[in-house]
């Protein structure tokens, strides 16, 4: 039965456990609506930005296709003859743009002209609106039976049988490229139908128009033609992200829940109708995205982000809530035997290391934010560019000049805790007419040596690509506060080699097939890191500041300058310091645990384990120095100037061997301390595991919220 002062010490614990089971009910209630909220919210969010960027799509594919049909009816027009279809053309061709091609095709022997097949056009950007022949390329009315799949010359008679649509991509040997052709009849004077009026547009275009919209990173679009072929997608090259995307999009146009194929987070997935065409627009939206619209009169603002910072403190709360529950169970037993004592040491031992590796899990690999901007897309890169510009005419700077910059990372080796050797390729993308004579064109700040030459150089469209070998060894400073579960990221800054011309660089959107943070651009696909994993790569834009004009003139001292960097974040291996470090100390201490086993007062017993008090300072002694060993080994190959996560493992085993060894003495000596004397030193050898648990459970809390 419990005296008095027990019984108000168990009504105490249940009014306290009673409490904070409320509290976390309480907390568990709200957090759960805040989770159903912010599903609800994202869901709008994504449902609105897919529906927005269908419904511009599809605006902008109306406008080509009119410029078809209205130069169709103008040729169709009893007023117009045939003497007039090339001024037609140019008249429509100058009042139009947005195309890569417009002209109409004639029937055999209908154009009133001399000719058999008679199919005029003009490309887009052509110096004084010169018509060319389609004919003149091949025989548009040759191979009628055959699909434009197979035969793309065959795409007349196919589109006659479409009018008004559009067709399928197909090669077009008149502009040797890729397009997608929208078609409309024309007509004679009889109203008998007499060839097609064609616009043309190339799929960089339809490119263009869905990556002027910011998705956000590590999202993903679709864009189906009406014959299910593909016309885009965010990424493209990376086979097994489309073969599964497209494995799972539905026939019908709803919402449903899915997984993001990169990432593997839950998302929300949407079909829509491109209504100018027979087009589906699909998106995956990933649960977790947050929104930032750009102004309020357009329903914007600022989706929250799901709580992140609190993992640990839920983590504390669960762990001291289940040892409190567990402690009234305890306190409520009429009698405990030895037995019951030694189960509720290993019942407290597992709670704890539960928690512990609770936030092991919670935080390896979690995303830490960056203040910088993130250059995942298109449309972020547009919105730097113009920000950057408007802020250099307030500064009355000069204009930045901007230069596309790509980097493909070949290899990467950590040297020391501080350097870390990188190979590689870096091109810049010079337009025509500016300067490209440059010797390297790019500057690592950084680097402590730096071997780079010239790889290639070639011009294309008028554009001067220009690409560099480089091995450079550079110096950074790495955080490895949280090893082993930490996570490093391998910058490189980047400067042009005119830093006084204001020539900002960014990255090279032609050059990579997604800029989406986990699809690692500009890494090497069979990319081997000893001791890492690959976890994403990015460009990002900081805004350094100096005091100093760098012998430049024209500048402002103190100004803002935008540097370019391209970073590798890794996530290290656990395996590999889990057996260099945590499995040796386990061995430690289970040995430690082994000795405390053998301590007694019993003279039997004594015998029976050799115990005596040198016997436990010589075996400490050396277990001391086995640990002692391998912490600085470790200290030297991270050269932290800080205590590290680990290192609390080797702190505690060095108290716990103090404390053994302290026993070990106070047993010997049968100093009547109750603590040691009970039951044959009992309470040490219980409370072993428990200490050993919870200590790394405060440790590890310690270490993750700082």
């Amino acid at each position: 039965m419990l005296n008095n002062k027990s019984r108000i010490a168990y009504f105490g614990l249940l009014l306290i456990t009673g409490a904070l089971l409320l509290f976390t009910l309480v907390q568990a209630y709200f957090l759960f609506n805040e989770y159903q909220q912010q599903q609800k919210k994202s869901r709008q969010w994504a449902e609105q930005q897919t529906l927005a960027l269908a419904e511009d799509l599809s605006q902008k594919i109306q406008q080509i296709s009119v410029i078809a049909d209205q130069l169709a009816t103008q040729i169709s027009a009893a007023s117009c003859s045939p003497c007039d279809i090339e001024n037609t053309l140019r008249a429509n061709y100058l009042r139009h743009t947005g195309f890569t091609a417009l002209g109409v095709a004639f029937d055999a022997e209908t154009s009133g002209t001399p000719f058999r097949l008679y199919a005029p056009f003009i490309r887009q950007k052509t110096q004084a609106a010169n018509i060319e022949r389609l004919d003149s390329f091949y025989d548009y009315l040759a191979n009628q039976d055959e699909d434009v799949r197979t035969n793309p010359e065959a795409w007349y008679t196919h589109a006659q049988q479409r009018e008004g649509q559009w067709l399928e991509p197909f090669y077009e040997a008149a502009l040797g490229q890729y397009v997608i052709r929208y078609t409309a009849p024309v007509y004679n004077a009889q109203q008998q139908k007499i060839g097609l009026v064609f616009v043309d547009t190339d799929l960089d275009w339809l490119h263009d128009q869905i990556e002027k919209y910011d998705i956000k990173d590590n999202n993903y679009l679709s864009l189906e033609s009406a014959q299910g072929k593909e016309l885009y997608h965010s990424f493209k090259g990376i086979a097994e992200i489309i073969l599964q995307f497209a494995q799972a999009v539905p026939s019908y146009s709803e919402t449903q829940s899915t997984t993001n194929a990169l990432t593997g987070e839950p998302a929300w997935q949407h079909n829509y109708p491109i209504a100018a065409s027979q087009w589906q627009l699909h998106s995956v939206i990933s649960k977790t995205t947050i929104a930032e619209l750009v102004n309020d009169d357009e329903g914007a603002g600022q989706l929250p982000e799901l709580t992140t910072n609190d993992r640990i403190d839920w983590v504390i709360l669960l762990v001291v809530l289940v040892m409190l529950l567990f402690s009234c169970v305890r306190l409520g037993r009429k009698r405990t035997s030895k037995m019951q004592l030694w189960v509720d040491t290993g019942i407290y031992t597992i709670i704890l290391f539960a928690g512990v590796v609770c936030i092991w899990i919670l935080e390896y690999g979690a995303i830490t934010p960056t203040k910088s901007t993130i250059l995942a897309n298109k449309a972020i890169i547009q919105k730097f560019e113009r920000d950057n510009a408007t802020r250099a005419l307030v500064a009355h700077n000069d204009a930045p000049v901007y230069v596309p910059v790509g980097l493909f990372i070949q290899s990467i080796e950590f040297l020391s805790a501080s350097n870390v050797n990188i190979t590689g390729y870096v091109w810049h993308r010079y337009q025509q007419g500016q300067n490209s004579d440059y010797e390297i064109g790019t500057v690592f700040p950084e680097a402590i040596e730096t071997n780079i030459n010239l790889a290639y150089e070639k011009t294309i469209n008028g554009e001067t690509l220009k690409g560099w070998y480089f091995e450079t060894t550079l110096r950074e400073n790495f955080n490895p506060d949280r090893f082993p579960l930490d996570r490093q990221s391998v910058w490189i800054r980047l400067w042009h080699e005119k830093i006084g011309d204001n020539i900002v660089l960014v990255p090279d959107l032609k050059a990579y097939n997604s800029l989406n943070t986990r699809s690692l651009p500009g890494i090497e696909k069979d990319f081997v890191l000893s001791g890492w994993s690959l976890f994403r790569s990015y460009f990002e834009v900081r805004e350094n500041q100096y005091n100093t004009r760098l012998g430049v003139a024209s500048s402002a001292p103190g100004g803002v300058v935008p540097e370019l960097y391209f970073n590798v974040e890794i996530m290290r291996n656990f395996i590999n310091p889990f057996l260099a470090h945590l499995f040796p100390l386990f061995v430690v201490v289970l040995m430690l645990y082994a000795i405390v086993i053998t301590m007694s007062t019993d003279e039997e017993k004594k015998d029976f384990f050799g115990f005596n008090a040198a016997g436990v300072v010589a075996s400490c002694s050396a277990l001391f120095f086995v640990a002692l060993i391998s912490h600085v080994q470790m200290r030297n190959e991270l050269a932290a100037n800080a205590v590290v996560y680990l290192e609390y493992f080797y702190l505690i085993t060095y108290v716990l061997i103090l404390l053994i060894t302290l026993n070990a003495v106070l047993l010997s000596l049968k100093v009547k301390f109750a603590f040691i004397q009970f039951h044959d030193n009992l309470l040490p050898k219980l409370i072993y595991w428990p200490a050993i648990s919870g200590a790394l459970f405060i440790c590890t809390v310690w270490a993750f919220r700082h």
